[in-house]
């Protein structure tokens, strides 16, 4: 009999993917209710469902959820597919309980002319696996936002019995057979047979590993058909940047994350079970070329995430590890592994903007960059790319010797000039951080609370770096063999197109998607205020921002003639108007205010590759529900981590900001240079929170044990000498006056006011030793709270102690980059004759923390900027602010 593993394998979480959560809820309380179709299937292997209202469903094998066909009045995903597929694995479930029970005289089979297939005699119980009705699903859906997801208890009253089992036609089904009181007694498996539980012979078990990389072509074609397939070989041609996930477990499928989608894998048996998450949902272009990357990567099930640039298409059993002339891989892939150049094809940029790609995408050059044909490092060694260069170089240099303090006219044209350039040669994050720099000028200038210091000396150090790495990388990349293997593949993880940000243009239209809340920001000025909405993505593990700005002429108008504002009572709780109008602002036909703790389901997403969301206002498109204490629990790494000592794991391996793909949660929307994370915090303990009334500034500390394995020791992942130490993670809010109530409320949570602290949301970072988290969301054990929401809630809070000052390496550190900070904001030219001492004030500082060489490059900067040679003054001080950051964790 078929038994139609497609249908078997795909999980709780894999339907709410494929469907969404209220039909697959809706479905779990169904089968648990035993209320079921009569169930068939063909010799052709597709299975029937017909309900008692008459509806009737057909799943034939190898097609997706979408196509399987209902006659019922919806016109697009119904409930009944979804309950097809969890009906059909309940039968099996009850199958397997009946081969392994018997009861003496009882008989076992039904007429073997039937071709209808009996319902179980129990609902499937929680723990029936993947081929179950699984419980737990925290999923949320504009019909059951804070449903609690566990569908009512096995064999609840009204449960209709049934004989167990399925028939095909011609086929027999065992019924289960039970002793006089009921209780199945088990036997022992008859040869060939596998136990209940276990795959049987020549059948894969749902939770077994498996690659898409054991699709073969005949499979893509069939899939995904002729014209997805030559789109995404010219896609391939382009040599874009995939990160591949190989399989994790049950509930942790193999993706793959293309430069605007993921591609996530729910079935070994159907391809077409497939999803992507642009506009298609599938049978897409971005489906082949991630199995294109896992046959490059060929990762082992468990690994890590790996980085690679796509070769091109990769035939089926190619292994792409190795560069040998025997390789399976296309020749150009094989030159390009072995360091030669790759003799890629031009894509005309004509054909590349008439030919129109499918998956949402508004043409082929919109979503990945003409390939690398000339040898040039991507433009690195072009005319445009030494313009580039140079220009950046002389931006730079002006900002540090004249200040960024200076008129905007005498920046306006190299800016305008190198993003021209910029353009041109679709290095994207370069040419996001100057639009970030720009943005900081343009926020000092303004007085704008979305100027931060630091942030503009980070942003200034990562121009300068960024341009550099890429060309050190493309360098390796090209000379793989001089570094040795092992060096290779190391730099082969940060491809030189990826730092560059080459591909990642444009905007990919987005299928139905659920998002989470974490918190925001606020900011404003003179001019217009706004606001950055943090929305984490359940099935993709991702985080989005939403951004929105508004002029501030109307709330001037609003408030004009009222005289002065009213100054509240002392303890009175009260929002300044700045803040009302602002929280009342309406974002997707709701109020800021509500949008900040909330969950979003939406059809009408678009996303930039940067993470930035545009979410359409059209009500029968999007809905909003409220942002339960549940809602993160479907929240897994790498975006949330388990528990402080894994965040801190996890940092330690990212790579330098001016490497990594930049990411709109970070920079001048965060104000810090952290990306944004979860720790759950049930194994940590508050240790103590306080006020700093200096800094207007709460902090809390929670410290965790840390357990380090023999494993760990032994691959230098930790240091033996500190494994006892406790994992410190150090949280801390800001006052802000477009949020005063964020504070107010987070000093309400530390103080227990609704329960324990289960997790926190927020930019994360590593410094002096410990993990520092700005927190944007907290989550207690009645309710989760967007703090940037809150009202305004006046608490006594404790003062900070005497133990709670900074140390003098933490303390040095800080001010040598605020040193720094003032020299980007004044200039160099302008800072007096006392220059000199106050740079040596801070080097001698550097030097007791045991700081030399950042101590000696400080006390040089005077002589550099005022004396001949002012052109090494921006490669030592960039160079003295990156060390400054790297020693600062």
């Amino acid at each position: 009999m078929n038994r139609r593993e497609d249908l078997l394998e795909l999980t709780p979480q894999a339907l709410t993917a494929l469907a969404n959560a209220g039909f697959v809820k809706r479905a779990q309380r169904e089968v648990a209710a035993g209320q079921l179709p009569t169930l068939s299937i063909d010799d052709q292997g597709v299975v029937t469902a017909v309900f008692d209202d008459g509806v009737e469903t057909r799943f034939p094998p190898g097609v997706g959820l979408h196509d399987a066909h209902c006659n019922c009045p919806a016109s697009g995903m119904c409930r009944h597919r979804v309950t097809l597929v969890l009906a059909w694995q309940a039968g099996f479930h009850t199958e397997d309980e009946a081969d392994s029970s018997e009861t003496p005289g009882t008989a076992s089979a039904v007429g073997a002319a039937s071709t209808e297939a009996p319902q179980p005699a129990d609902a499937p119980s929680a723990e029936a696996g993947q081929g179950g009705a699984v419980a737990g699903t925290a999923a949320v859906n504009p019909g059951d936002a804070d449903a609690g997801g566990a569908p009512p208890a096995a064999g609840a009253a009204g449960a209709k019995p049934a004989s167990a089992g399925l028939a095909s036609a011609g086929g027999k089904a065992a019924a289960p057979v039970r002793a006089a009181g009921g209780e199945a007694r088990p036997r022992e498996a008859r040869p060939g047979e596998a136990r209940p539980g276990e795959a049987r012979p020549g059948e894969a078990r749902p939770g077994e590993a498996f690659s898409p990389a054991d699709f073969d072509d005949a499979a893509l074609t069939t899939a995904l058909g002729a014209t997805a397939l030559a789109q995404a070989t010219r896609f391939a041609a382009q040599q874009p940047t995939v990160r591949v996930q190989p399989w994790q477990g049950a509930d942790a499928p193999p993706l793959a994350r293309l430069p605007m989608c993921t591609v996530r894998f729910f079935s070994r048996h159907n391809l077409q079970l497939a999803r992507c998450d642009c506009v298609a949902g599938g049978r897409c272009a971005h489906v082949a070329l991630a199995v294109w990357a896992f046959r490059q990567a060929r990762p082992a099930p468990g690994e890590g995430e790996r980085v690679l640039t796509l070769r091109g298409p990769v035939p089926f059993g190619a292994v792409a590890a190795t560069a040998s002339p025997d390789s399976a891989l296309p020749a150009d892939a094989v030159a390009a592994v072995a360091g030669a150049e790759p003799a890629a094809a031009v894509v005309s940029p004509r054909r590349a903007r008439g030919a129109k790609a499918g998956a949402g995408l508004d043409t082929d050059s919109a979503e990945y960059a003409i390939v690398d044909a000339r040898g040039d490092g991507f433009g690195l060694q072009s005319p445009a790319g030494l313009r580039v260069r140079a220009g950046l170089d002389a931006l730079l240099a002006q900002l540090w010797l004249e200040g960024a303090a200076q008129p905007q006219l005498a920046l306006a044209g190299r800016i305008t000039a190198l993003r021209a350039d910029l353009q041109e040669l679709g290095w994207q994050w370069l040419l996001d951080a100057l639009d970030e720099l720009e943005g900081q000028l343009h926020a000092l200038a303004a007085r704008s609370t979305r100027f931060d210091p630091l942030r503009l000396v980070d942003v200034s150090t990562e121009l300068w770096a960024r341009w550099r790495c890429a060309q050190h990388q493309w360098q390796r990349e090209s000379q793989p063999g001089q570094a040795g293997a092992a060096s290779a593949a190391a730099h082969e993880a940060v491809p030189a197109a990826e730092v560059l940000g080459r591909g990642v243009r444009g905007e990919v239209a987005l299928d139905h998607l659920r998002l989470v809340s974490l918190g925001g920001a606020l900011w404003s000025d003179a001019q217009a205020e706004g606001a950055s909405v943090y929305l984490a993505d359940p099935d993709t593990q991702s985080v989005l921002v939403l951004e929105r700005e508004w002029p501030k002429a109307e709330a001037a108008a609003a408030t004009t003639g009222s005289g002065p504002t009213p100054v509240p009572a002392p303890g009175a709780a009260s929002a300044s108007v700045a803040q009302t109008s602002l929280l009342q602002r309406r974002v997707v036909n709701v109020p800021l205010r509500q949008l900040l703790d909330s969950q979003i389901v939406t059809k009408a997403a678009k996303r930039r590759a940067n993470g930035a969301v545009d979410i359409g206002g059209n009500k029968r498109q999007t809905g909003v529900l409220p942002l339960s204490a549940t809602a993160w629990n479907e929240l897994a790494p790498p975006l949330a981590q388990p528990d402080v000592q894994s965040l801190d794991a996890h940092l330690r391996q990212q790579v330098p900001p001016f490497v990594a793909p930049r990411h709109a949660a970070t920079g001048a929307a965060a104000g810090v240079s952290g990306h944004l994370h979860v720790v759950r915090l049930a194994d940590a303990e508050l240790q103590h929170w306080w006020w700093d009334g200096a800094r207007q500034t709460v902090h809390a500390v929670w410290t965790q044990a840390t357990v380090m394995t023999h494993e760990a020791v032994l691959a230098g992942d930790g240091d033996p000498d500190t494994a006892e130490r406790p994992a410190v993670l150090h949280v801390q809010l800001a006052y802000q006056p477009e949020s005063p109530g964020a504070v107010d409320g987070l000093a309400r949570a530390l103080a227990g006011e609704w329960g324990a602290v289960q997790a926190v949301a927020g930019p994360a970072w590593r410094a002096q030793g410990e993990v520092r988290l700005q927190a944007t969301a907290i989550v207690c054990a009645q309710r989760a709270l967007a703090l940037a929401a809150q009202p305004v809630a006046p608490q006594t809070m404790p003062s900070a102690e005497a133990g709670d000052d900074e140390d003098l390496r933490a303390l040095a550190l800080q001010n040598g980059l605020h040193h720094l900070s003032v020299l980007l904001r004044d200039g160099m030219r302008h800072q007096g004759g006392s220059w000199s001492q106050s740079a040596a004030e801070h080097a001698q500082l550097l030097r007791r923390a045991g700081f030399a060489q950042a101590a000696q490059a400080l006390t040089a900067l005077p002589g550099l900027a005022l004396g001949a040679n002012r052109e090494a003054v921006l490669p030592r001080v960039t160079q003295l602010a990156l060390l400054l950051r790297q020693l600062q964790a």
